[in-house]
């Protein structure tokens, strides 16, 4: 009978397979906010720094920001 395997959520539920109402849904993954996304844009925060000249003490973003508030407040690289 039509509709005893579609998921939950489906609308219509007039699908012969569950594979069928999946199919029909078109689930979508996404790449949020991951763990990997955040390294990236860390590390990418640490290399801008590094193209200025400044020698954060570490990769960390607290870190990094820390040198480049020392280095705008006092006009040079900060770790040079």
């Amino acid at each position: 009978m039509k509709g005893e395997n579609c998921r939950s959520g489906c609308r219509t539920r007039d699908h012969d397979t569950y594979g069928q109402c999946l199919r029909d849904a078109s689930p979508r993954v996404t790449l949020a906010a991951t763990p990997h996304n955040a390294w990236d844009r860390e590390l990418n925060f640490y290399k801008s720094a590094r193209e200025q000249g400044i020698q954060p003490s570490s990769t960390k973003t607290a870190d990094i920001q820390k040198a480049l508030d020392i280095s705008d407040s006092t006009g040079v690289a900060y770790g040079k």
